[in-house]
């Protein structure tokens, strides 16, 4: 575990494995943090990988800040996180499938590899991740954290709601555009998504205009990384080409 400063902010990071493929993990917002991942899915690609898990400004023990929360600003705090490594792949859960996309696009020569897991798509494949979309995953994200404001988790997610920009952030938040698309379709791409998701329809129809990305449906809905957590592991896995003999 460390702390690093970056960006006008205290980031809190965990490193997994000593050898293999290195691997930034990147969770959502809200509600996850560094345990989305290292409770699930990490320790079992730690054994033949070697990982970063990043806690976003304002979620786990890192430092919640007014403002910085739109996918832009979230992919150059990317940026300067792993300044320190080497080209990595990079998963990202839900709109930290967003932020993984917009690094990739500006930083391709950084990227191997992209894997999406239930990215929170238009239900029409494009434009992609447009604003009345996150309206209503935003609404939800707030009901839960008011009713929920016990627990440390929500009470943080309510924090956000009620004490930064990151609802205004997100309701501006641009659509990545069909060329976007084109571009990110030249760095090997696998989208993982919940046979029960809303986003299942989106992210079969974005693996079929784009051949270079691989769609592939896992049992559960949105957060495969509980609901499937050992498969979701065994694509990622043979995805990055590490899977046992």
């Amino acid at each position: 575990m460390a702390f690093v400063t970056a960006r006008g902010a205290r980031f809190h990071t965990v490193e997994l494995g000593t050898s293999g493929p290195l691997v930034v993990m990147l969770h959502g917002l809200f509600t996850g943090s560094v345990a989305s991942w290292y409770l699930t899915v990490a320790p079992l690609l730690a054994a033949r990988c070697r990982i970063r898990l990043i806690d976003w400004r304002g979620h786990g023990l890192s430092e919640r800040t007014p403002s910085g929360y739109g996918s832009t600003h979230m992919a150059s705090d990317l940026d300067a996180l792993t300044a320190d490594l080497e080209p990595f792949a990079v998963v990202g859960h839900s709109f930290g499938a967003i932020v993984a996309s917009r690094f990739a696009l500006t930083h391709r020569d950084r990227v191997t590899r992209i894997v999406m897991v239930d990215p929170p798509l238009a239900e029409r494949a494009r434009p992609w991740w447009t604003p009345d979309e996150s309206s209503q995953a935003l609404e939800q994200a707030r009901t839960a954290a008011a009713e929920s404001c016990e627990n440390r988790r929500a009470a943080l997610a309510l924090g956000l709601v009620e004490q930064t920009t990151l609802l205004a952030e997100l309701e501006a938040e641009p659509a990545l555009t069909a060329t976007d698309l084109r571009e990110l379709a030249r760095i090997p791409t696998l989208i993982a998504v919940g046979s029960q998701s809303r986003y299942r329809a989106a992210a079969e129809g974005m693996a079929r205009d784009q051949s270079a990305m691989t769609c592939r449906v896992l049992p559960g809905g949105h957060d495969l990384h509980v609901e499937s957590r050992r498969p979701l592991a065994d694509i990622v896995s043979s995805f990055l080409g590490v899977t046992d003999d």
